[in-house]
């Protein structure tokens, strides 16, 4: 019963910090996009809305390239480790 407990809690403190750091995600895009325009601006407006959606399509596509790009390094790691695998194994001599 404990652990079921202590398994519950961990479960809703992992998602009120999931929901914690969503929003303190949106303010800070909030925050910039009243920032370029130079003034307060209504989260109905359209412009707000555009920029809002532009500034959402730019964090994605950052993710996006993020994950690629550790991908490659992941498999660069992998193939730099297995050459070195087959170098070690041409030095050993045959019985």
């Amino acid at each position: 019963m404990n652990q079921w407990t202590a398994e519950l809690n961990a479960r809703i403190a992992k998602k009120e910090a999931e929901m914690e750091a969503a929003k303190l995600h949106k303010e800070r895009i909030v925050e910039e996009i009243r920032k370029h325009f130079g003034f307060k601006i209504s989260p109905h407006d359209e412009r707000f809305k555009t920029m809002l959606e532009q500034k959402e399509k730019e964090e994605r596509k950052k993710k996006k390239e993020a994950k690629k790009k550790a991908k490659e390094e992941k498999l660069k790691s992998v193939i730099q480790k297995m050459n070195q695998e087959q170098e070690t194994d041409s030095t050993k001599p045959v019985e």
